[in-house]
């Protein structure tokens, strides 16, 4: 017998404005994990936990990386340190999709947590030479955050 992992529940809303009374009014009576992108409106939502995005912080290290010269891409930029980082997590959870929920927790504990602990230093460092409101710096804050 072949156990299928349950999986998540994956809903979205348009909503016309950003304003934060949507995601309240739409999350109301939910308590849980919420994987949402950096927009402010979630914010203070309560009895949940919010849960960044990887893929938009990936992106944002693509775009710092796009914004550079293409002479300087020739070395090693810091863009393709944060891109990289991002990659290694990609990379074992790929190897997770088959995985139960349990084998699944398991094994980022073992290999992810390392990496976002290698990945949370990186930030702290670069976030201290970068100038905030380059592309670059965009992409550290919005992992910070």
């Amino acid at each position: 017998m072949v156990h299928r992992p349950v999986r998540s529940v994956l809903l979205f809303e348009y909503q016309p404005t950003r304003s934060g009374e949507h995601p309240r009014k739409f999350v109301s009576g939910f308590a849980g994990y919420l994987h949402v992108d950096g927009y402010s409106g979630y914010d203070g939502l309560p009895d949940v936990t919010l849960v960044g995005c990887l893929a938009h912080a990936r992106g944002k290290f693509d775009e710092a990386l796009k914004a550079l010269p293409p002479s300087a891409r020739t070395t090693q930029p810091v863009a393709q340190e944060g891109l990289e980082l991002c990659n290694r997590r990609f990379a074992i959870e790929r190897d997770l999709c088959d995985a139960t929920p349990e084998e699944r927790r398991a094994a980022r504990l073992e290999h992810n947590r390392p990496v976002l602990d290698a990945f949370q230093a990186w930030l702290e460092r670069q976030a201290a030479y970068t100038l905030p409101k380059s592309a670059l710096g965009r992409a550290i804050q919005y992992c910070r955050n």
